[in-house]
């Protein structure tokens, strides 16, 4: 799946790798990334894209160099980025940002990883390896991460005007457009004014992240209740000779009850998608993508 979406958007103009790795069961997907300086404002539209169709489930890191400077967040293309980042959920955390390219009139950050929010960097260098003129980045990531589930960061459409922001769509005024040189500057300006009114109308907020997809049933439940019972008398036994026999019958226990949560779900999935209320099937997909 995942080499399908490289090829894809590879075609589509992005030069990037993205692989995937998996750590003390703890999923990883690393894209790799190089940004032309003088790629057009579309490149990310199709970066964000991209990002969305990632599977979800894994920690993101992205790495490589982006041509947008970091230490200066004010300019076009580094807010845009940042935004994307944003609603990937990853970052760059602040204090890791530090000029990657020196010249003798300037310094710019163009070279990064940004991890996953959930994720701890336990050491961020810059090498002094000769090999180009940017300096590479180094990021030491221990293996365990958090378990907690981190809040999404996407546009809020509650409480929305739709016929005063329609208005304001149909009062956005475009340039006649006389040669082909012109066509990327009015499509940014178009963009822009967009993205403005969205900005406005529908701001980025953090949603929780749920997993309430299922409801448990009774059998689920009790089987939960053994399960807890044991964890509990495992945490206050002194003794060894019990031991084995608890954590057996704990794993045993979190397998069935994985099993009846998949089970059920599966049920869920199948009257969502066989009812005739389309509103019904859109928000089971809705909460089952975290959207």
């Amino acid at each position: 799946m995942l080499l399908k979406t490289q090829i894809k958007y590879t075609n589509l103009g992005l030069e990037i790798t993205i692989s995937k790795a998996c750590i003390s069961s703890v999923k990883y997907i690393i894209l790799g990334v190089y940004r032309p300086p003088n790629a057009k404002s579309i490149w990310f539209d199709t970066f964000q894209n991209l990002l969305l169709e990632l599977p979800r489930g894994s920690k993101l890191i992205i790495m490589g160099d982006l041509n947008c400077d970091l230490l200066r967040p004010e300019l076009p293309c580094t807010a845009s980025l940042i935004k994307i980042m944003d609603l990937a959920n990853v970052r760059v955390q602040t204090q890791h940002i530090a000029p990657t390219r020196i010249t003798a009139s300037s310094a710019s950050c163009l070279d990064f990883i940004a991890v996953d929010h959930s994720l701890i960097i336990k050491d961020y260098t810059l090498s002094n390896l000769l090999i180009s003129d940017h300096f590479p980045v180094i990021a030491t990531i221990p293996s365990s991460a958090s378990p907690v589930l981190n809040p999404i960061f996407r546009r809020s459409f509650k409480d929305i005007n739709y016929s005063e922001l329609g208005a304001k769509f149909d009062n956005i005024v475009v340039s006649q457009i006389t040669s082909a040189s012109q066509l990327e500057d009015e499509l940014a300006n178009w963009h822009s004014q967009v993205t403005a009114l969205l900005d406005e109308y529908a701001p980025y907020r953090l949603f929780p992240m749920k997993t309430n997809l299922t409801s448990t049933n009774k059998l689920t439940r009790v089987l939960v209740n053994q399960r807890n019972t044991l964890a509990n008398k495992l945490k206050r036994s002194n003794s060894s000779l019990d031991i084995g026999p608890c954590i057996a019958q704990v794993k045993t226990l979190n397998r069935r009850i994985k099993s009846r949560n998949r089970a059920t779900l599966k049920s869920n999935a199948n009257v969502a998608m066989s009812s005739h209320n389309t509103k019904e099937a859109w928000r089971f997909i809705n909460k089952a993508m975290f959207r």
